[in-house]
């Protein structure tokens, strides 16, 4: 029969997501034997986080440039050579543990980003780790397991539990962008006017149904009314068919050395209406242009998405695109706020 012993060290701790503020307890156990054949003369346990950034350029004789900032560190000294020693009745000496994280810290993310001869990552990590101390040249035994962190948001909690429970009812927030666009090189101007309206609050909860509304107003260079006796559609027609319109939310990054799902689609498509050329604004006016406008109504939801945040040299913010057969347009970006019952996918290791 085959005995296996248990590591000479073990890192015990619950790697769930933990809020700002929060106190994290845990336990190292050490298993004597195992300490002894390893040399072992101290154990340290630390807390650490950072945002690390790092930019590598491929082209010419290339370049890395890596820059690091603590945004917590702490380390304790558990047990050393001469200390307390395990009951008779286990091998193991179990030793407790507990810090407190800071009350404001960003979010845990990790995010690459490859360009044209470059590449670039930003990383927010928090992990604890504990060291066995060796006597000689013999390396330190080390374990270290991540954890996530987000930041503690009192009005993102309130939002969630509002929204969730009873939808929304309040204020409402426009975001609008406009474009020109035209057929060929020559061709004159029309225009295209989005307006998407989310609720008006400091941000957006994540893991929580959000409604929005899309308004696509599309008008056309100026032409002849007559012109649409001979035509069904006149360009450019906004989107008539879920299909036709896609709104994307995307997480961006800024490095400096999937977004969510939406439910069923409601579509409300308004009478075109005809707008006289301004010489000519009277009841007979045959120049002018169109005006076309329909209206998409949905819920977006944010899952695990982390939380926005700005530092001197890492960003995260959620923006978001709108796309149409024959334009696209950017939409400025949303602030994510923590809620406090979600949960995101750890695989709790740190390498």
């Amino acid at each position: 029969m085959v005995v296996i012993n248990p590591p000479a060290i073990e890192l015990v701790f619950d790697r769930r997501v933990r809020v700002a503020g929060e106190t994290i307890e845990g336990e190292v156990h050490l298993y004597f034997p195992g300490m002894v054949a390893d040399n072992i003369s101290e154990v340290v346990v630390k807390l650490c986080g950072g945002i690390t950034t790092t930019v590598t350029q491929f082209q010419g004789r290339g370049t890395y440039v890596r820059k690091h900032a603590d945004l917590t560190y702490e380390e304790r000294l558990l047990w050393k050579t001469g200390d307390a020693f395990p009951k008779a009745s286990s091998p193991t000496l179990r030793l407790p543990f507990q810090f407190k994280l800071p009350d404001v810290l960003p979010s845990s993310c990790d995010f690459p980003c490859f360009l044209s001869g470059m590449q670039a990552r930003g990383t927010v990590g928090y992990f604890i780790e504990v060291t066995g101390a060796r006597l000689g040249l013999h390396r330190s035994r080390k374990i270290s397991h991540a954890f996530p962190v987000v930041p503690w948001n009192t009005a993102g909690a309130a939002s969630h539990a509002h929204l969730t429970v009873y939808g929304w009812s309040g204020r409402w927030k426009t975001l609008q962008q406009t474009k020109d666009i035209r057929k060929g090189f020559r061709g004159e101007r029309s225009r295209v006017e989005v307006s998407v309206r989310v609720p008006d609050i400091s941000g957006l909860p994540v893991d929580t149904p959000v409604p929005f509304t899309i308004d696509v107003v599309t008008t056309t260079k100026t032409m002849n009314k007559a012109d649409l006796a001979s035509r069904e559609s006149i360009w450019p027609a906004p989107p008539s068919r879920v299909e036709d319109l896609e709104f994307t939310l995307e997480r961006t990054c800024a490095v400096r050395p999937g977004p969510g799902h939406a439910g069923e689609v409601a579509i409300e498509k308004k009478d075109r209406v005809w707008l006289p050329s301004a010489e000519q604004k009277n009841a007979r006016s045959t120049m002018g242009q169109w005006r076309q406008e329909v209206t998409f109504r949905s819920v977006f939801n944010l899952s695990y998405v982390p939380p926005s945040f700005e530092t001197e040299s890492f960003s995260l913010r959620v923006c978001g695109h709108i796309c149409a057969p024959t334009w696209i347009l950017l939409i400025s970006p949303l602030i994510v706020q923590w809620a406090p019952e979600t949960m995101f996918p750890w695989d709790g290791e740190q390498g």
